[in-house]
């Protein structure tokens, strides 16, 4: 088995969580929506759906890590599970402090 060198294995790991963030991000909106509806009460409920698939993306990257699928050193499970996290508070941060 070929062993792929680790800056690469980081780099596509970035890359793939910063995709598949924004993919299932687009996914909660709609799934918000089909809930909540429009209005009011969409905008202050929505934040929740967000949270909720931001942690099914965090089960599944840790599922795979446990699995030894894709990430099999511990620098890559880190990178993995921050940057999620991190693009969550980082782009819902005001929603988080002023919407409740």
């Amino acid at each position: 088995m070929r062993k792929w060198p680790t800056a690469l294995v980081l780099a596509l790991t970035a890359i793939a969580n910063v995709a598949s963030y924004f993919a299932l991000q687009i996914m909660a909106a709609f799934v918000a929506f089909f809930i909540y509806g429009s209005g009011e009460k969409f905008s202050a409920k929505s934040i929740n759906v967000s949270a909720l698939f931001v942690v099914g993306q965090l089960i599944v990257v840790s599922y795979l890590f446990y699995r030894k699928v894709w990430l099999r050193k511990m620098p890559a499970l880190l990178l993995a599970l921050f940057i999620p996290i991190g693009l969550f508070l980082g782009l819902n941060g005001s929603s988080l402090l002023f919407n409740h």
